[in-house]
Order: structure tokens, then C-alpha cells, then sequence
């Protein structure tokens, strides 16, 4: 990042902003890709008919029939 020598202190403060902040982003992403692998086994171990819809920063969202909510409300985290 080029931007850290800068004589700027704008640009030198946001290039240290940055560069703090990408591996912290990359070790958040890593974690949530592994919460979802890890769900998806539960779900398969399960044979759920729950279908994971997206990702929402750290949220997972899922399409839950109504027939299983009860057990997806008992084993969420939230």
C-alpha cells in the first residue's frame, strides 16, 4: 500500500485504516464460510428441508418450512 508513505495525512490515515481493517474482513469471511458448512452437515445429518437463502454480513438466512420451525428455533443460535 503505497499510500502509508504518503505525505497526506488523509490518505496515509485511511491506507492504515485499510490495511488494519483487511485481515480482520478476510478472518470474518473465513468464519462464516465455515458456520455454513458446518450448518449445512447439521441440516443434512438432520435430512431438514431447511434451505439456506444468503448471507447477510453475519447473518445466515434460511427458508425454514413451517413444519420444522420448532426445531430450527430450538437449535439456533440467536
Amino acid at each position: 500500500m503505497p499510500e502509508l508513505k504518503s505525505g497526506a495525512p488523509v490518505r496515509r490515515q485511511a491506507a492504515e485504516r485499510a490495511a488494519i481493517n483487511a485481515p480482520m474482513q478476510g478472518t470474518a469471511a473465513d468464519l462464516i464460510k465455515l458456520a455454513m458448512i458446518s450448518v449445512q452437515k447439521y441440516l443434512d445429518d438432520e435430512k431438514a428441508e431447511d434451505a439456506p437463502l444468503m448471507q447477510v454480513h453475519d447473518e445466515l438466512v434460511f427458508e425454514v418450512p413451517e413444519k420444522e420451525l420448532h426445531r430450527s428455533r430450538k437449535t439456533s443460535c440467536g
